[in-house]
């Protein structure tokens, strides 16, 4: 049975106007709204609906429309409505105007490599936000199912027909035409176990097609014991492709997926980095949270010191961030950090290296947004005053008092607490940093000790200053101040963040681990394995020594410990879209 224009569906609601496609095992529809808005109806083929197993076909459906309801990002598709109508169950979703990516192909051939990364970005964002935010795997990646808006350079992601949770589970093996090309070993196997490793595959295969215009040797081809089709280098097809970009593509599309990036972020940092107005962050807001206003903050200068604390280099730069408005001629400034990738962790030949900082590994950061300072006493006391979540918060715990400098004597829960009462105020997801968005953060793109170099010096930075960077027998002495200082009375790093050496030490959301082995290759909170009883501080502060305030230097504390110089610096998770 095909459903007929004209045909009215949920009360009159919708009307349909003709059949868009059909695929795996659902059929799409164009459809008008009442108010003559358009947009697309998704039900079960006729032949799924004959066979003996439609009610698991049913419910991987229905499981469909549930996981795209929730998923609020600009890069996929969005569902309006769930109903019934036939004794079908039908999805109502957003109706994408343009152009999909395979047909792009097809009309004009295939894509300058600055185009193509345009769209991977866009999409591997998409793919990193259901991956991490709703453990959501797509499993069917393909130009096809990429669409891009038309009169933009926007690119939204589709057919969720054959998504499913990290779970083994119904239609694992399920692997449409289309996908052929483009699934990797590991869907064929209705054994085998899949994961981000799985997108990151299909990802890779999709940028192989978009760049060549010719679809990659199948996985399963690939297996054969002769290796009569083995994957040819995308150069051979398109001498314009970077060599970075072809081994990013080989690496990808490895048949063994322990070989592959195991998350669409690792991957995607081996890639360049595109135009920075076309990276997404990776959570759209709630429609009842206002949008943020980006600005540019004042031009500030990044200092750079030598062994001795000389100053040798000074580079102007300017940040992004948006002003959250806390009450009271109280704000909080919110600084963009760009995505990319680092080497976490201190290498064994760096001075003052501990086990537990390394072994040092490469992970892969998702744009975020950081404090552009640690949470000051005035910001603390205007959170304090907001309704209790489950922790008592005090309004002015701080040995030093002034407002506009960090609070301290702060415990990791009341940490917590505050971002909570802060995110329910907000409506934004605010938390605190996981240890890999803190150092990276902090590094700002540096490799050295410190992101001021290869020592700091009081002049720089808040620290016991009677103890300098000591392995450095000729680095100077400074001031011991025996007090916080006003956030922002120090040079920036790269990024535009203040204060991330010295001062108050801050917490980090991870539990304790006694170093970096088996540790994600992403920017996440790493919980498994971890020691509750203890939780991270970073950066160092006022008492402590030049050591202790290196980028990759590690302290745990109990989580209810408030005694010490230990303060709070924000992560939001969910940052709007670039203006």
């Amino acid at each position: 049975m095909v459903w007929e224009a004209g045909k009215q569906l949920y009360g009159k609601r919708y009307t349909i106007e003709r059949q868009l496609g059909e695929g795996g095992f659902g059929i799409t529809y164009l459809a008008t709204k009442s108010n003559g808005q358009r947009v697309v109806i998704k039900i079960i083929t006729e032949q799924i609906l004959q066979r003996e197993d439609f009610p698991k076909f049913q419910e991987c459906f229905i499981a469909e429309a549930l996981r795209l309801a929730v998923c609020k990002h600009p890069n996929i598709v969005e569902v309006e409505n769930t109903f019934t109508h036939d004794e079908r169950f039908c999805i109502a979703m957003e109706y994408v105007e343009g152009e999909d990516l395979g047909k792009l192909v097809k009309k004009q051939g295939y894509l300058s490599e600055t185009e193509a990364l345009q769209y991977i970005w866009q999409i591997g964002d998409a793919l990193t936000y259901s991956h991490q935010e709703k453990g959501l795997l797509h499993r069917d990646v393909t130009p096809p199912n990429i669409m891009r808006r038309r009169g933009s350079d926007r690119v939204v992601l589709i057919d969720f027909g054959l998504a499913r949770g990290f779970i083994p589970g119904l239609f694992q093996n399920l692997t449409v035409s289309r996908n052929f090309y483009f699934a990797p070993p590991e869907q064929f196997d209705p054994k085998a176990q899949q994961q981000e490793y799985t997108d990151v595959y299909a990802l890779a295969a999709t940028l192989y097609y978009l760049l060549t215009a010719k679809s990659p040797a199948p996985a399963i081809a690939r297996m054969r014991p002769r290796k009569q089709n083995p994957l040819t280098p995308p150069r051979q097809f398109n001498p314009d492709i970077c060599e970075r970009v072809q081994e990013a593509i080989f690496q990808g599309m490895a048949l063994d997926e322990k070989s592959r990036p195991q998350s669409v972020q690792e991957w995607l940092a081996m890639l360049p980095q595109v135009t920075p107005k076309l990276n997404v962050r990776p959570v759209r807001p709630a429609v009842t949270t206002p949008a943020p206003a980006w600005t540019d903050s004042e031009p500030t200068f990044v200092i750079t010191v030598n062994s001795r604390g000389e100053e040798i280099k000074r580079e102007r730069r300017q940040a992004e961030y948006f002003r959250e408005d806390l009450g009271n001629g109280v704000f909080l400034d919110m600084v963009s950090i760009p995505g990319g990738s680092f080497m976490m962790g201190s290498p064994t030949s760096e001075r003052g290296f501990l086990y537990l900082e390394g072994p040092q590994h490469r992970r892969a950061i998702a744009a975020f947004s950081m404090g552009k300072y640690p949470i000051t006493q005035a910001q603390w006391k205007a959170v304090a005053a907001l309704p209790q979540i489950k922790h008592f918060l005090k309004s002015d715990p701080s040995s030093f008092k002034g407002d506009n400098l960090p609070v301290e004597r702060v415990s990791w829960y009341q940490a917590v607490e505050f971002c909570k009462r802060l995110s329910r105020k907000t409506g934004r997801n605010y938390r605190l940093p996981s240890e890999a968005e803190w150092e990276y953060a902090c590094r700002a793109g540096t490799t050295t000790p410190f992101h001021f170099g290869e020592t700091i010096t009081a002049n720089l930075a808040n620290y016991n200053g009677n103890y300098p960077y000591y392995h450095y027998p000729d680095a100077p002495k400074g001031e011991s101040r025996q007090k916080t200082t006003e956030v922002g009375s120090f040079p920036a790093n790269a990024f535009g963040l203040y204060d991330m050496h010295g001062n108050v030490w801050e917490w980090c959301a991870d539990p304790w681990h006694k170093n970096y082995e088996d540790a994600p290759a992403d920017g996440r909170v790493w919980q498994s394995g971890g020691d509750d009883s203890f939780r991270m501080l970073r950066g160092g502060s006022l008492g402590y020594n030049a050591w202790l305030c290196r980028s990759a230097c590690r302290l745990r504390e109990d989580p209810g410990a408030r005694f010490g110089p230990n303060g709070l610096r924000l992560v939001a998770v969910s940052p709007v879209q670039t203006r």
